[in-house]
């Protein structure tokens, strides 16, 4: 039987098994899946921001559904490093795993002076970190001006999609 997980923003979790994980409302955030398939464990986040702003100190509590834990997750660069660690501490098999990315829409419109906008910098933090890391992105489905909610199986490593335009 596949148990369900659903992800709230700023929150990460690994497991192994039958898991389907969820996670909605999905602008500007990046969704990041690590997965070994042949294993059935993987790792999902949805993170908010690539990295902290000056000053901001807060943490996430963190949280248990059926007995397993959900991680703080609220940026890029802390949450991707800790998912890898967390998949390979629950079996996972560097050479066997890939990756996934959803998300990092532009919401609104830029003021930056480099008309970047977060979206756009969450996706390229994931990127070059995934990059760094050695893991190769399977499937991305990123950018555009709409939301989405995303749903990954762990048993079949199907990344389902659904986009709100």
């Amino acid at each position: 039987m596949t148990k369900d997980i659903t992800l709230k923003v700023g929150e990460m979790v690994a497991v192994k098994g039958k898991y389907l994980i969820k996670s909605i409302g999905i602008g500007s955030c990046v969704v990041v899946v690590i997965f070994d398939k042949e294993e059935n464990i993987a790792a999902m986040c949805h993170s908010m921001l690539p990295s902290p702003l000056e000053g901001d100190k807060s943490k996430g509590q963190g949280r248990f559904v059926d007995n397993v834990q959900i991680y703080d997750a609220k940026y890029v660069e802390s949450t991707i490093p800790k998912m890898l660690d967390l998949v390979l501490k629950l079996g996972g098999r560097k050479d066997k795993l890939k990756a996934k990315i959803v998300g990092g829409a532009t919401m609104f419109k830029s003021f930056s002076p480099d008309n970047s906008s977060v979206g756009t910098n969450n996706v390229t933090l994931t990127k070059k970190m995934l990059n760094d890391l050695k893991l190769t992105i399977k499937s991305e489905n990123t950018g555009g001006n709409h939301g989405r909610s995303v749903s990954f199986n762990t048993t079949n490593a199907v990344m389902s999609v659904n986009s709100r335009i």
